[in-house]
This record gives C-alpha cells, sequence and structure tokens, in this order.
C-alpha cells in the first residue's frame, strides 16, 4: 500500500517542479548582433584589380565601389568586421559603411553612418580562397565589367547565382605592410 502512495505523490511533485513562477515567458525581440572590431583588408576581384572607394565626380555624387583599381591605396583599404558567424559588415576608407542600396538599383557604396540589414553581407566560401558575397537580400555581388561607360566595373548586388565576375579575394593588410 505504502508503493501506492508514492506513485500516486510522484506525478503531483513533477507538476509542481515545472509550474516554478520563474520561469519568463516574454518573447525575445531580434536584434542586430553587435558588429566585433574589424581588420584592414583589400578586396580582389576575379582579374586581380583590386576594388575601391571612388567619391564620383561632383556635388552629392555617391561612394560607388568599384573593381579596376591596379594598385592598393588607402582608398582600396576596408575595415572587416565581423557581426557573427560568416556575417559582416564593411567600412570604407571614408568612414562610411558599405550597402547594397536597394533605392540605387543594389548598387554597392559606402554612404552609411551605421550598420544595419542593407550594409551586411554574407561571405560564401569558394575554391582556391576566394568568396562570393552575399547581399541581405540573399543576391551575389558582382564586378559588374559590362555596364556602359561609368558604370562599368561597379559592384552591384543583384546576381542570382555565383560566376566568374561574383568571386572575390579578401586580402588582409599585412601582406602589403613591410
Amino acid at each position: 500500500m505504502k508503493h501506492r502512495q508514492a506513485l500516486a505523490i510522484l506525478p503531483v511533485l513533477a507538476l509542481v517542479a515545472c509550474a516554478e513562477p520563474n520561469m519568463d515567458t516574454t518573447p525575445v525581440l531580434e536584434q542586430e548582433p553587435a558588429v566585433e572590431e574589424g581588420m584592414t583588408v583589400m578586396i580582389q576581384a576575379h582579374d586581380g584589380t583590386y576594388v575601391g572607394c571612388a567619391l564620383g565626380g561632383g556635388e552629392g555624387s555617391l561612394p560607388v565601389l568599384r573593381s579596376g583599381h591596379p594598385d592598393v591605396n588607402d582608398w582600396e583599404r576596408f575595415t572587416l568586421m565581423r557581426k557573427g558567424g560568416d556575417t559582416i559588415a564593411l567600412q570604407a576608407a571614408n568612414g562610411n559603411y558599405v550597402c547594397a542600396d536597394g533605392d540605387q538599383k543594389e548598387v554597392l557604396v559606402a554612404d552609411r553612418g551605421y550598420v544595419g540589414a542593407w550594409e551586411s553581407f554574407v561571405l560564401e566560401p569558394l575554391d582556391s580562397g576566394r568568396v562570393a558575397i552575399r547581399t541581405h537580400r540573399g543576391l551575389y555581388v558582382s564586378a559588374d565589367h559590362a555596364l556602359p561607360g561609368e558604370e562599368s566595373d561597379r559592384l552591384v548586388g543583384d546576381r542570382q547565382s555565383v560566376g566568374l565576375w561574383e568571386r572575390f579575394t579578401i586580402i588582409p593588410d599585412t601582406v602589403f605592410r613591410p
């Protein structure tokens, strides 16, 4: 009889233990992950040229990212910061963050003072140390050499898949420093 009484009490104790009032059931709001301090890098396009931040020709011009730079100077250096996992942010030499600007046909520009969704990119490893750079919309960044005139060599985040123009090499700045 004592054995049956013990079994009858056990489920009650288990229910009491699961119903503790100190459990927080408040929904957790998603927040942007913190950006870690970064390192200076160069971004090399598939053709061996470097990506730079071109300030443009006149007042109001956007600081557009372009490939085609044969040498590395200040404008070809970026600070790469990790946001968590493979997600990164890039800061250009002008001090602003790079974004795939949805208002500018996904052209990569360095004109943001903060890191949000549009300023976030995912690095996807490829062969031979190269990476594909994916935008917040899931599209790939391309060094588009087929665009006419001033638009040529712009970085645009509008590609569905990775081809030749969507392959980049991230090079730490220590390679170019004595």
